[in-house]
């Protein structure tokens, strides 16, 4: 039962009054009745629920709900405090708790109603922050919360829903706004498209749902050039990233190319189950195609399954030998996928044909759509093209109907639209369009890639001829020129003809010719009616005279002469009226009337890329004799040779009188000319004499005169021994005539040092030379299956069966086999068969070193495929 504390000692007569005029809508007595019982007791509960009721009967403003749940909620605080003392005075106003509890209700209802009839994120909130405990404030809430992720939707910036995620995080629109936010926040971050925008996200919003889209843009961008650098740079920034194994695959591939895995292991740590690391520890090992439960895997040396058998028979690029590919391209139901050497499938089966353009990278076909693969990053270009090639290596000329994109290996636009035709040299990209060229350097379309900002080609040029130290001869119309790198011009367009010199140019114009630096400035300030030129000097013709220019342009020698000859590079002939002179730098000339003929003898065309070559005058006089002068016009040999010849690249050979004799490139004797003829084999000269042949070895100084029936053959590389015939039979001789193997065989090949493969009565032995005897039993046949400075292997044949031996490990294979091949490519690897039963093959697999590691029974078919027929 309701009791009213105050009305014990304020009277309960004044709210009773307030009540009645209220009920018979006397609202301005009622609100004066209930106002003064408040202002003298403001925690009246009857003046409280009277004023109440009043707001919510009597008052006309919009939201009187306000005031009403202030009062009667201040009731209800009161009424809880009252003593039992003053329930029995009370009960006389006829309330109890349940009138306080529906007036509340009834309030809450009604600012409901009004938040609802306003419907809008302040009414509900402000309905929310006032009835803290109205039944309604779920739906008000709810109601809240959608409007105001409509209100977000319709903003539609990221910035609307960070606000609503922030004001209601508790929202059943939150997951969804969140979704929204990070999308609109990562398009807003980086819509400038650059390397820089989308780094700044990674660093600014590491938890972003589209972090990992942010970093594979930075991959593209930062890995663009394709260079080891390049990808290391990556991985040392982002080693976390999603795409680093990407880069790190990269790596691996680079490395393995340049042989430097050993170099890649210490600098990376990889997880143990990574099948890189499996990779790593077996990129030496060769692995061989073998079927299994009629399909195809493969097997390293050891006999572990590396790649499993659930592939189609392999192609001819697999088969037969071992394997040292760092990704297999294999088949599932005659459709093409991409293997690593661990047995990791690295792209879908869908392919017709995948054809690797360089390590790492495949073209892909399916139909008559291309596209590109790449080991490491899986397929980067659709297969939307009528054709895809590489430019430079690393760039990726796309083409559909005659027209050409260029997109780097992850896809992205390199240049905005298409094009005729797109190549590159050196570091420049020439694009034609419309019949004219463009010249970009590669440096600033990476820049430009990297910034989003497209390249503006200008096609001015006809035609474009790179040229040495990026520069490019230009064609516009009929005229040439010369531009650097930078488009910048060196030679203007304005010559009927423009030549690279080594010192410059050489521009014709007017029917004359000017010399230009690499600069393009004037080397020499007048023209000349014909140049000529070699790395040296300029060859100039004035007024129908020849001169000599240096490679600063000042004249070597004054234009007086008839004619002007480059010999070699610092040797010329000049002629004027009959005199022949030869000059030879520093001032140096040398009167050669008496000469009819003059030509270079120089080595400079078998010589190595670090060696100095040697250029040799040789005069011809009218009798025919021959003289030798060097390159600082010095006679080395005098005229009263028929014939003077390079012999190798540090020896002269001189014939007088018919008889030849060496010399050195100084023309010292070193043989005398006693002999009818010198040939030059292998480092040694080969004599004639008296139709007998014998041998000089200039390094060890050794002569074996002549005395055999053919030239000496050099037994291998490694010996200073010699195979001679005598008397129709051969045997062998060391370097200072010395017999090592006697004059009865039929034929000679090395074996090892001190034992020789020797042919006798049409049957092979070992001979060992120290004890002069046959160190094996007799073979019928033998065939060379490899033969390197590091071991000899030999295929040997008895009675149709067949066996290996090794200069190194001695017997590799017993001879009991009908079929024996090395399939190794590094090192020995023996596929070694025999027949076991109609229809089936027993194969071994077999090490270098003799050691079986895989056995295998099969049917014809597949013996067939395993050895290529």
């Amino acid at each position: 039962m309701l009791t009213l504390w105050t009305c014990l000692y304020a009277g309960c007569n004044a709210p009773r009054s307030a009540l009645h005029q209220l009920e018979k809508e006397k609202y301005e007595a009622a609100s004066k009745k209930w106002r003064k019982v408040l202002a003298k007791d403001s925690a009246q509960v009857a003046g409280l629920y009277v004023a109440s009721r009043y707001f919510v009967e009597a008052d006309t403003t919009a939201n009187p709900f306000d005031s009403a749940y202030h009062y009667i909620t201040a009731a209800q605080r009161v009424y809880a405090l009252a003593p039992d003392e003053g329930a029995k005075q009370l009960k006389k106003l006829k309330l109890d708790s349940t009138a306080l509890d529906r007036q509340k209700i009834k309030v809450d209802s009604l600012a409901f109603a009004y938040a609802r009839s306003v419907h809008t994120v302040p009414a509900y909130q402000a309905f929310l922050d006032r009835y803290a405990s109205a039944p309604q404030r779920p739906a008000a809430t709810a109601t809240r919360d959608s409007l105001a992720f409509e209100a977000a939707k319709a903003e539609g910036t990221y910035q609307a829903y960070q606000r609503f995620l922030k004001q209601y995080p508790d929202a059943r629109q939150a997951r969804e706004a969140n979704e929204i936010y990070e999308l609109l926040l990562y398009e807003n971050q980086t819509a400038s498209g650059t390397l820089e925008a989308y780094e700044n996200f990674v660093r600014r919003y590491p938890h972003n749902a589209y972090l990992t889209e942010a970093q594979r843009h930075i991959y593209a961008l930062r890995t663009a050039p394709h260079t080891p650098e390049a990808y290391a740079l990556f991985y040392a920034d982002y080693p976390h990233a999603h795409v680093a194994p990407h880069a790190l695959e990269w790596l691996f591939l680079f490395h393995r190319e340049e042989g430097t895995l050993e170099q890649f292991a210490n600098q990376y740590s990889l997880p143990s189950a990574d099948s890189m690391l499996i990779r790593l520890t077996t990129a030496t090992t060769q692995l061989l195609p073998m079927p299994a439960n009629a399909r195809w895997g493969f097997i390293d040396e050891a006999g572990q399954w590396r790649i499993p058998a659930r592939y189609d028979a392999p192609t001819d690029e697999y088969r037969c030998a071992e394997v040292d590919a760092p990704y297999f391209v294999l088949h599932q139901n005659a459709r093409a996928g991409l293997v690593d050497r661990a047995g990791k499938p690295l792209t879908a089966f869908r392919y017709d044909r995948l054809e690797a353009l360089r390590p790492g990278i495949y073209r892909a076909e399916r139909g008559d759509s291309v596209g590109l693969v790449t080991g490491a990053d899986g397929e980067t270009i659709p297969l939307q093209f009528e054709d895809i090639s590489l430019v430079g290596g690393f760039l990726v000329r796309a083409e559909t109907g005659g027209q050409v994109r260029l997109l780097t290996l992850q896809g992205h636009n390199v240049l905005k639209g298409t094009f005729e035709d797109i190549s590159m040299e050196d570091d420049q990209l020439l694009v034609r369009q419309n019949g004219r060229y463009a010249v970009l350097r590669w440096t600033q379309l990476l820049n430009d890639l990297q910034q989003n900002r497209a390249p503006r080609p200008q096609f001015q040029f006809h035609e474009v001829v790179p040229q040495p130290q990026e520069s490019f001869l230009v064609r516009v119309g009929d005229r040439w020129g010369v531009v650097n790198a930078r488009l910048k011009p060196i030679v203007p367009v304005t010559a009927d003809a423009v030549e690279y010199t080594p010192g410059g140019w050489l521009v014709q114009k007017d029917q004359q010719y000017f010399l230009m630096n690499r600069d393009g400035q004037p080397l020499h300030p007048q023209g000349f009616e014909r140049v000529i030129f070699n790395t040296q000097f300029y060859g100039v013709k004035v007024a129908g005279r020849w001169g000599v220019l240096n490679q600063a342009g000042a004249f070597y020698k004054e234009p007086a002469y008839d004619s002007v000859q480059f010999l070699a590079e610092n040797i010329l002939l000049l002629s004027l009226n009959d005199n022949l002179f030869a000059a030879f730098g520093q001032d140096k000339m040398v009167n050669f009337n008496r000469y009819q003929k003059v030509e270079v003898l120089t080595n400079k065309f078998t010589l190595g890329a670090n060696e100095t070559p040697v250029y040799l005058l040789l005069a011809t006089d009218a009798a025919g004799r021959q003289s030798l002068f060097n390159s600082q016009g010095e006679q080395i040999m005098a005229s009263r040779y028929d014939r003077i010849a390079l012999l190798g690249n540090q020896l002269l050979m001189a014939e007088r009188n018919r008889k030849t004799g060496i010399y050195d490139l100084q023309g010292n004797t070193i043989v005398p000319a006693r002999y009818d003829g010198a040939g030059f084999f292998n480092g040694r000269v080969m004599l004639l004499q008296r139709g007998k042949f014998g041998m000089f070895d200039p390094t060890l100084q050794h002569l074996i005169p002549p005395q055999y029936e053919a030239t000496l053959r050099p037994l291998a590389e490694s010996t200073n021994a010699y195979i001679a015939l005598k008397k129709g039979s051969y045997g062998l001789i060391d370097s200072q005539n010395h017999p090592l193997i006697p004059f009865t065989m039929d034929e000679i090949r090395h074996w090892t040092e001190g034992i020789s493969l020797v042919r006798q009565n049409g049957r092979w032995v070992f001979w060992e030379w120290g004890k002069n005897e046959a160190a094996s039993e007799p073979m019928d046949a033998i065939r060379f299956l490899r033969e390197t400075p590091e071991e000899s292997v030999l295929r040997v044949e008895r009675g149709l069966r067949y066996g290996v031996l090794s200069s190194v490990y001695g017997e590799v294979l017993p001879v009991r086999y009908e079929e024996v091949i090395d399939l190794g490519q590094d090192r020995p690897l023996y596929f070694a068969a025999l027949q076991a039963e109609e229809g089936q093959y027993h194969v071994d697999y077999v090490n270098a070193e003799g050691v079986p590691f895989h056995q295998v029974v099969v049917d014809e078919e597949t013996y067939d495929t395993l050895i290529c027929e």
